[in-house]
């Protein structure tokens, strides 16, 4: 094995190593011996040709690690260095260039047969689009481009004949994040939920509790697309509430199955999710009083749900993030607290 090789799979153990770390200096240490060896791998491959399926690995490895140490600096100069050399590293591992243009509209889009290369590359412009929101043109292109890299990656696992769980994941997330930063009747949320349940019924173990909590969070942003609920059908009622109560059967299954991914999906970098949003059903207007006991729950039983969801999300965030509630589900929890006094009260009468 030559030189380059060995210094290529130290990076590449060390980058394993580091995703099992659990403390932030742990990872962080390991990922900076990584990058070093990575780059000290390429400076000894650079004679090689561009098409030299090693140098294209060690290229994507490097792109994608220095993709992983971004989430580590706050200030925006050491963020935005890091994003800038893994868009350069993981293009180069794909001999594509960075131009206004989106990248699918260049000639050698798809020529490198390297699905790993392209799923990252879709990874780092969907990051790219959210620490990039106050530019709506820039987020627009991230987005494009990392729906069509993370397509690439599937067509071509697919065309293996391997199903290529982790990029379609990964683009129902695009889908999700690009609905949330613009339109949601672009249809982008029904993408991302094709995306979210195709994986979930292809993880016949059902293992993948980080997919499975984004479906959740789909089916509830579906149930709330409609901002005015006063002339929508009852089937479309039904709908909606239908989408909503999936959403909070999905929270409830990996708030058993995994609750400190639960817990610290509300802080992790790159895709915060709120636990708030566990509360779905209540999210729905009563406006509609006409059509909606003939559907719904006990409202009582709603807000009971609600109540000790959140009390058990403030003992889950004490053991595994060692702190008490925030102010804001201090409020809810208070708010939840005097509804259910309220019911109580009227059934007494």
């Amino acid at each position: 094995m030559s030189n380059y090789q060995e210094l290529a799979k130290k990076g590449a153990e060390k980058r394993k190593a580091a995703f099992q770390e659990k403390s932030t200096r742990g990872i962080f240490a390991l990922l900076s011996d990584a990058l070093k060896d990575f780059q000290d791998a390429l400076d000894l491959a650079q004679d090689l040709p561009n098409n030299n399926r090693k140098k294209q690995w060690i290229l994507a490895h490097l792109g994608a690690t220095h993709h992983s140490m971004a989430h580590f600096y706050p200030d925006e100069d050491n963020k935005t260095f890091h994003l800038n050399k893994a868009r350069e590293f993981l293009l180069r591992a794909l001999n594509l260039e960075w131009t206004v243009k989106p990248l699918s509209e260049q000639a050698n889009w798809g020529t490198v047969n390297y699905a790993w290369g392209y799923a990252h590359l879709g990874e780092l412009f969907t990051y790219r689009a959210l620490v990039q929101r106050r530019e709506p043109q820039e987020e627009q292109k991230n987005y494009q481009n990392a729906i069509d890299s993370l397509s690439m990656a599937i067509k071509m696992e697919l065309e293996e004949g391997d199903n290529y769980t982790w990029a379609i994941s990964h683009r129902g997330l695009a889908y999700r994040q690009r609905a949330t930063s613009f339109s949601r009747e672009s249809g982008d949320n029904d993408r991302a939920r094709m995306d979210f349940e195709r994986v979930y019924e292809l993880d016949v173990k059902k293992e993948n509790h980080w997919n499975a909590l984004y479906l959740g969070a789909t089916y509830r942003a579906l149930g709330l697309e409609v901002d005015d609920i006063s002339h929508m059908s009852e089937e479309q009622l039904k709908e909606a509430y239908i989408y909503l109560k999936r959403s909070l059967a999905f929270f409830e299954w990996v708030a058993d199955k995994n609750p400190e991914l639960l817990v610290r999906m509300e802080t992790l970098e790159p895709y915060p999710l709120h636990l708030h949003h566990l509360d779905a059903p209540l999210a729905l207007p009563r406006e509609r009083t006409d059509i909606m006991p003939s559907f719904m729950i006990d409202e009582h039983e709603l807000i009971e749900e609600s109540y000790n969801f959140y009390n058990t999300r403030e003992e889950l965030r004490q053991e595994f993030l060692k702190d008490g509630p925030t102010p804001e589900v201090q409020v809810k929890i208070d708010q939840y607290y005097t509804l259910l006094g309220q019911r109580y009260a009227q059934q007494k009468e």
